[in-house]
């Protein structure tokens, strides 16, 4: 289960067009010293997606590859700094660099 705050989920929901099909689709891309995740609109589901409904009705399109690789995953969005931004924190993701990456990626 994804855990959206508040916060995010106001975010979310300011930036959501009026259709009942809109969406966001949630996007993880890894590489060897860090994970980047994506959120953008979308209006339909694939067929090999999950549905995860947020609070007011918000719909997250997930890959089912991707989906278990961000089950407990808290989301936040933080303002400070004069900077603004999604922040993830997964608990399936571990802060180790690879053997095979020798420029430090």
């Amino acid at each position: 289960m994804l855990n959206f705050t508040s916060a995010a989920t106001a975010i979310l929901r300011n930036h959501l067009p009026e259709s009942p099909e809109a969406g966001y689709r949630l996007l993880m891309q890894k590489s060897c010293s860090n994970v980047k995740y994506t959120l953008r609109l979308e209006n339909e589901i694939r067929a090999n997606d999950e549905l995860v409904e947020l609070e007011g009705g918000i719909k997250l399109f997930i890959d089912s590859e991707t989906f278990p690789m961000v089950d407990n995953t808290k989301v936040d969005f933080v303002e400070e700094n004069n900077q603004s931004g999604f922040v993830f924190d997964n608990p399936n993701i571990t802060k180790s660099g690879c053997a095979s990456c020798e420029s430090g990626c």
